[in-house]
């Protein structure tokens, strides 16, 4: 019986961290709620506290959206992603300990319809020493603000003086802290995915997913600014190329530690994927894989010692 009780004892002090995770129960299809709300574009099932992350279409949503530091070199820039002088998808990984603070990085747009409405950047930390009490990101976003149009297209350059705002500071300072991170049944979720049009989805670029080693709390925020794409054409007279601007500063960050940050974005446009007819939502988001980097981008903050 002792020695019964002794291997019970072993066995459950080795149990991996994965039986502690608390994961949200969908990877898409569902509502999100955000860390500052009200939304801009609140869901109509849930209410101005939610988005809803549509993203059913499997390999759609992926091709427009980018990160980048907007003055990347061509030979760091994304393959066909360096036009005008400017770099629209980067891969980037800041591994200065501490970590550079505060830094900038740009959420841009490259897809058909020149743009999108709203931006929703989500925070992923995972912390190694599994404390997160002294986490916090001060966050700045800059952009442009617009009346969605009933195709989710960006209105003309005619347009810009009626259904366009001039430039916008919508988050000035704005800091978010271990009170802020995702619950989901009265507990912090924790997960390695991200939402996503299909699941185990990785939070960064060439992760291993499926092992849980590497599993983020997460942070929703609406930057309640629209991108405008380089498919407008007037791109070019605009602040920052019409990119979000996104200004951070992070504390409680450490070696070994690291904070991804990933874009979503909400368009005013139904999307049809038979059977169903699903209402304006979230269904873009910049790719990352676990493999090839080809037209991904993504921006990972991971200290590590010199």
């Amino acid at each position: 019986m002792a020695t019964v009780a002794v291997l019970l004892f072993v066995a459950l002090a080795v149990m991996p961290v994965a039986a502690d995770i608390n994961p949200w129960p969908n990877f898409h299809q569902t509502n999100i709620p955000v860390a500052n709300p009200p939304v801009r574009f609140a869901s109509t099932t849930a209410g101005n506290q939610y988005y809803f992350v549509n993203l059913t279409n499997a390999t759609g949503g992926q091709n427009a959206l980018h990160i980048t530091d907007y003055t990347s070199t061509p030979d760091i820039c994304q393959p066909g992603f360096y036009q005008n002088n400017i770099c629209f998808a980067e891969i980037y990984q800041d591994t200065n300990s501490p970590p550079t603070s505060p830094n900038t990085f740009y959420v841009s747009d490259t897809g058909g319809k020149g743009g999108e409405d709203d931006i929703i950047l989500l925070v992923a930390v995972n912390k190694t020493s599994g404390d997160y009490s002294d986490f916090g990101i001060t966050l700045t976003a800059r952009g442009y603000n617009w009346s969605p149009q009933n195709n989710g297209n960006l209105p003309t350059w005619s347009d810009f003086g009626t259904k366009y705002s001039l430039l916008n500071t919508t988050l000035n300072g704005v800091t978010f802290t271990n009170d802020n991170f995702t619950q989901y049944n009265g507990a912090d979720v924790f997960q390695e995915w991200k939402f996503a049009p299909t699941a185990d989805y990785p939070t960064f670029n060439a992760q291993t997913v499926g092992d849980n080693s590497t599993l983020f709390k997460l942070i929703p925020i609406d930057l309640k600014v629209g991108v405008v794409g380089n498919k407008t054409g007037y791109y070019v007279n605009l602040t920052d190329n019409g990119m979000v601007n996104v200004t951070y500063s992070l504390t409680g960050i450490t070696n070994g530690d690291q904070v991804a940050f990933n874009a979503y974005a909400y368009n005013n446009k139904t999307i049809t994927q038979n059977p169903d007819v699903l209402p304006p939502g979230i269904n873009w988001l910049n790719k990352v894989t676990t493999g090839g980097t080809s037209d991904s981008s993504g921006w990972v903050v991971q200290p590590q010692s010199p």
